[in-house]
């Protein structure tokens, strides 16, 4: 039997006819495709090659017109799926605004805010979906490992625009370093907030993230942080999309327990952090010496050092 690419796994969440034209769609679309968006009343696109085009019969179409529409059931049909037909077990998720589903995929909600103080906060009347597509874990970058050879390891940023690449390469550095890729197989912490890291099913993670990594997910990166250099003693914590001061708050636990922090945060450039006041005294004082930028559309990363504060 064979194995399931991203793009099946990501469209058997999608209502008839919506998947059975995308796997009508030539291979290439498959390969290059990022993003499948679906919005109530609104011809359904696909995202790719840094380009947003329609889906057609058997092919994109670079313009709206003759694309197929999606409509408020469709979209409710596909959040519902993602949720596997129980969406008051994933009210957390929908309250943040995203679910994760088999493979380690992230899909976006937009919709009605909701609140109700025996419940809380959440979503309803859903408006559309954005399915992001996980491209599990790739090789590490050679170039940036020789980074790492030549500079040691050090508290590392991952710098890069929404859909950049900067999560794939944050897979598969946690692989790289707790897999053998470094001079010893290194303890990796990963805080998986929103579970598409690891995509932990029954407690097994469906991401191969080398022998050394252990997963917290679905903590606040603040808990999940706190918990792995609490009890799991790690060498490392490698965690997404930070931004906040809590977050600043546990990356600085990190510091004074003698364990390293790789993590990502959106900006095209290291300047554009230096405006988030959060994030803005950690680089002023060094915190962080590796910054890893990410190019968007081909995932490909240029590493540079930035002078910071070394720890002994």
């Amino acid at each position: 039997m064979s194995r399931e690419t991203p793009f099946e796994q990501v469209t058997a969440v999608l209502p008839e006819p919506i998947r059975s034209g995308c796997l009508a769609l030539p291979q290439p679309v498959w390969e290059h495709c990022q993003e499948i968006r679906l919005t109530s009343g609104q011809p359904v696109s696909l995202y790719g090659e840094g380009r947003l085009r329609f889906l057609g019969e058997g092919a994109l179409l670079d313009e709206p017109q003759g694309a197929l529409c999606a409509t408020a059931a469709q979209v409710r049909s596909c959040v519902q799926a993602c949720c596997e037909y129980s969406l008051y077990s994933h009210q957390d998720q929908i309250a943040q605004g995203f679910l994760t589903i088999r493979g380690g995929h992230r899909v976006g909600l937009c919709g009605k805010r909701f609140y109700s103080p025996e419940t809380g906060e959440t979503v309803h009347e859903f408006e559309a979906v954005n399915l992001r597509i996980a491209r599990g874990t790739l090789p590490a970058d050679p170039a940036v490992l020789r980074f790492y050879r030549l500079h040691g390891l050090g508290n590392t940023l991952i710098v890069g625009p929404p859909g950049s690449g900067k999560t794939t390469l944050l897979r598969g550095l946690i692989r790289a370093f707790s897999g053998g890729g470094w001079e010893r197989y290194l303890k990796v912490g990963v805080v998986d907030e929103r579970g598409e890291l690891a995509n932990c099913l029954g407690g097994q993670c469906q991401t191969d993230l080398g022998p050394g990594a252990f997963v917290q997910s679905y903590f606040s990166k603040a808990e999940g942080i706190f918990r792995c250099v609490r009890t799991m003693s790690p060498d490392l914590v490698a965690c997404d999309e930070i931004g906040n001061e809590e977050d600043v708050a546990a990356l600085r636990r990190c510091a004074v327990s003698g364990v390293w922090v790789i993590a990502t945060a959106h900006g095209d450039t290291v300047e554009d952090l230096r405006r988030n006041p959060a994030l803005a005294p950690l680089l002023k004082q060094g915190f962080f010496t590796h910054f890893l930028k990410v190019s968007p559309h081909d995932f490909s990363v240029r590493a540079h050092c930035e002078r910071g504060a070394a720890r002994g």
